[in-house]
């Protein structure tokens, strides 16, 4: 209905099916301000920060994914998110969303100064994963208990390491343990 909105909400909860969803619903261009490849079928514009100057025609909803990065409290702060709203306002759209992935206090705050965003609706899902299990485990041999969890969970698991060297030491140890492995979207060879 034209009103701006913050939708905050974890990865992999379904965030683009909101402007998927409105690109086929909606008269005018859905145009969507990121940095991945557009998706097959999609009827929503994807353009990176620096192109968002061009000519779209009439824009009925700008989607600006992972919004936490125009804002400088954010720690994935990217100085090429910090003009959009300029290019916001040339573009006048009926209805700005801005999606991210993470954002405290502050930086809801931030993206919404940034983007011109104009009373908001500000939506903050939940983050209780039930199908996530933490543990900690006091151990003397780091791989023999990493090797024991892997094989009793019978399913995904994510392991943290310190350092990226260790992350290739360890993927290559544990796809010798007849583990399938892969690595994060954000691990650049």
């Amino acid at each position: 209905k034209g009103r701006h909105a913050l939708s905050v909400m974890q990865p992999g909860s379904g965030r683009s099916l909101a402007y998927e969803l409105c690109a086929r619903l909606l008269e005018g261009a859905t145009v969507v301000v990121t940095s991945r490849m557009p998706r097959e079928g999609s009827r929503a514009k994807y353009v990176t920060p620096d192109r968002l100057g061009e000519e779209f025609g009439a824009v009925s909803l700008l989607v600006v994914e992972n919004a936490e990065t125009a804002s400088e409290w954010s720690p994935r702060f990217r100085s090429e998110m910090a003009g959009l709203r300029d290019a916001i306002r040339r573009i006048s759209p009926g209805a700005i969303l801005a999606s991210a992935g993470t954002a405290n206090q502050n930086v809801r705050n931030d993206i919404i100064d940034r983007l011109g965003l104009s009373s908001p609706y500000v939506h903050i899902g939940t983050f209780d994963r039930r199908n996530l299990v933490w543990s900690v485990i006091e151990t003397r041999d780091k791989l023999a208990a990493l090797k024991v969890v892997l094989a009793e969970q019978g399913g995904p698991a994510v392991v943290y390491v310190g350092r990226r060297s260790d992350a290739d030491s360890l993927a290559g140890t544990i796809q010798g343990a007849s583990v399938e492995r892969s690595m994060p979207r954000g691990y650049r060879a």
